[in-house]
């Protein structure tokens, strides 16, 4: 719980971080979002585990833990954050960052609501849940919902570069930060 608890205040350390980097163009804020968002997916992660060891060894439950709303959140956060990051490395821009972690701060905070209402220990789910094909379904899903999040997010991203294209901006933020319409649609395309 705690190594989850450290991962969301880095994802929301680097929402800021990234939401600065946008707004100055700083390349020094922008590694350090970066870093920030790739520590906390690796604490994320690293904390589910744990929370499988002790779902299945220490206190026996019996199911993995994304089973329950707390872990499916955190799920959602590591995935989104990956997927996000891949795509950061892969086309060279961090402006979109911006737009994606906004999402991932609301799974945290929602992450932290579940927390404080005693519903994120090992164990707590519905027993609707208790299938053997939950472990796939769950997976697969927020794969896809961490895709999704990243391609709408960069639809938003799209809109604004191509807006302040059509009114004839050359100067300010949305053409100094943000990748051209080309760019923008191919990495939505990818996602």
């Amino acid at each position: 719980y705690q190594l989850v608890s450290y991962a969301n205040l880095l994802l929301i350390g680097s929402t800021i971080l990234y939401l600065s980097h946008l707004r100055f163009t700083s390349e020094r804020v922008g590694r350090w979002a970066s870093g920030f968002a790739t520590v906390g997916a690796i604490c994320l992660t690293l904390g589910m585990l744990v929370r499988r060891v002790e779902a299945f060894y220490v206190h026996p439950v019996g199911q993995a833990p994304i089973a329950g709303l707390y872990e499916v959140m955190s799920l959602f956060s590591a995935i989104t954050v990956v997927i996000y990051l891949v795509m950061e490395k892969v086309y060279r821009t961090r402006s979109a960052g911006a737009f994606v972690m906004p999402i991932v701060f609301g799974a945290v905070l929602f992450e932290i609501w579940l927390g404080s209402n005693d519903q994120a220990a090992p164990g707590y789910q519905v027993s609707l849940f208790k299938s053997y094909w939950i472990h796939a379904h769950v997976l697969t899903n927020f794969l896809g919902y961490g895709a999704f999040a990243v391609a709408a997010l960069l639809g938003g991203v799209y809109l604004l570069r191509h807006r302040a294209e059509r009114h004839g901006v050359t100067e300010g933020f949305a053409m100094r930060s943000l990748p051209d319409l080309w760019k923008i649609d191919r990495l939505i395309h990818q996602a």
